[in-house]
């Protein structure tokens, strides 16, 4: 069967027609440089086959075109669980090729290099896809797009049921916009973003985005909250009343609950009822994920200032970093957190900053991406890069590839991750 002008027989096996890679005992970063450059070769060599035989393998005719890019995340999304395990991190593989192939297809410019000399990167001996400029900031930055990690970050989103069928076509223009001499071209929205992204507890068509309710009074309230309390020793979450009774809070969807959580905090301000308050935050923050209430929300943050048990904040803060704020809400307070003495305090507030798209929230990430004492600020740089990369823009950059040089692998890693983050937005 000829396939981009190569005689390539058909073969039952997503496995067959292709020769072991030279090194099979070693990750890339292990690898020599002549370890490095013979595996590139076998790359290049087999770089067709290799997609040719996912085609066969999921019946997908790609003709390289963006288009295509949507039909093969859908036979992908179908075939999720259906697909043989032993063939699925390969199918996952190829998929990744033939996204970057496209991306070749469409832009001749661009072409694969293996990162031989990056010692101080994450991807060092990695086949990438280079030709990509970021001239929005100086001096402008070049990012590569490595396939199977991008790949299997989009895997991440199918298993945690957030894909969609245009996520490939979705990234690949906004990539596009980073080839020189591209016309620049809005890329499509992120559904997800769209559901999550007005921070009301509403979609974009103003619906709400609980599909159920569940009706809760105050005597049925207090009755959870004590469960959740409940005193035992350590045992399996199976027999466990209170790790039950937390499952149960998080199914809490009725708005109206918020009042009667107030209620329930102002009733039980003594030392010895602290408790009762750690878990009335919990389920304020877990229904403030499914429906902002601008009134609670702010209510907790103020009684959060007055508390003083360390564990009570940062496990408040921790919930906060799964709530989407809207861009208008004061986030003073967790910003003052972030210059807490107590380690937990701090760390945990920094997480919570990346679910606030703010410019006052980048900046108080920033105080700490400035760091040069790696050593002192260790767990702080980690936390402010991840945070950023979730919230951050293009210009943010600058303050991220300044990491991109650390001795430590941990920031160093996340500092390119996180940066791949920002350009995929």
């Amino acid at each position: 069967m000829l396939f981009r002008g190569k005689d390539i027989p058909i073969k039952d096996s997503i496995y067959e027609c292709v020769a072991m890679p030279p090194v099979l005992k070693k990750t890339y970063q292990e690898m020599t440089k002549k370890e490095a450059q013979a595996t590139f070769a076998w790359f290049m060599e087999y770089l067709d086959v290799r997609i040719h035989n996912m085609c066969v393998y999921l019946q997908f005719e790609g003709d390289f075109t963006p288009e295509s890019l949507i039909e093969l995340w859908r036979l992908i999304m179908q075939g999720y669980g259906v697909i043989l395990a032993k063939d699925f991190p390969m199918i996952i593989t190829c998929a990744g090729l033939y996204w970057a192939e496209t991306f070749r297809h469409q832009y001749p410019q661009l072409k694969w290099e293996c990162l031989f000399d990056a010692s101080k990167t994450g991807y060092r001996n990695y086949p990438v896809l280079t030709g990509f400029v970021v001239d929005a900031i100086e001096p402008p930055y070049h990012p590569f797009f490595e396939p199977e990690r991008m790949i299997q970050e989009q895997v991440y989103r199918l298993r945690r049921k957030e894909a969609d069928e245009e996520q490939l076509i979705r990234l690949f223009e906004i990539w596009s916009q980073y080839v020189p001499g591209h016309a620049a071209k809005t890329p499509r929205k992120d559904p997800l973003q769209l559901r999550q992204g007005n921070g009301s507890g509403q979609d974009t068509n103003g619906h709400p985005n609980n599909s159920s309710t569940r009706k809760m009074d105050e005597a049925a309230l207090y009755e959870l909250i004590g469960r959740m309390q409940f005193p035992e020793k350590m045992k399996s979450s199976k027999d466990s009343v209170s790790w039950h009774a937390h499952r149960e809070a998080e199914k809490i969807t009725d708005p109206e609950v918020f009042p009667l959580l107030i209620k329930t905090i102002e009733d039980n301000q003594q030392k010895k009822s602290k408790g009762i308050r750690d878990a009335a935050y919990f389920i304020i923050c877990r229904l403030l994920q499914k429906s902002f209430d601008r009134k609670a929300f702010c209510y907790m943050i103020q009684q959060l200032a007055s508390e003083d048990d360390k564990d009570i904040i940062s496990r408040a803060l921790d919930l906060i970093t799964y709530v989407n704020l809207p861009q208008d809400i004061d986030i003073t307070t967790i910003v003052e957190f972030t210059k807490s003495e107590k380690w937990q305090i701090r760390l945990s507030a920094l997480m919570a900053l990346g679910a606030s798209a703010t410019k006052k929230s980048r900046d108080a990430l920033k105080f700490y991406l400035n760091q040069d004492d790696e050593k002192m600020y260790r767990y702080e740089l980690l936390y402010a890069i991840v945070s950023i990369g979730r919230i951050g823009t293009v210009s943010d950059i600058p303050f991220l590839m300044k990491h991109l040089q650390s001795r430590s692998p941990d920031i160093r890693n996340s500092a390119e991750y996180a940066i791949m983050k920002i350009l995929s937005r």
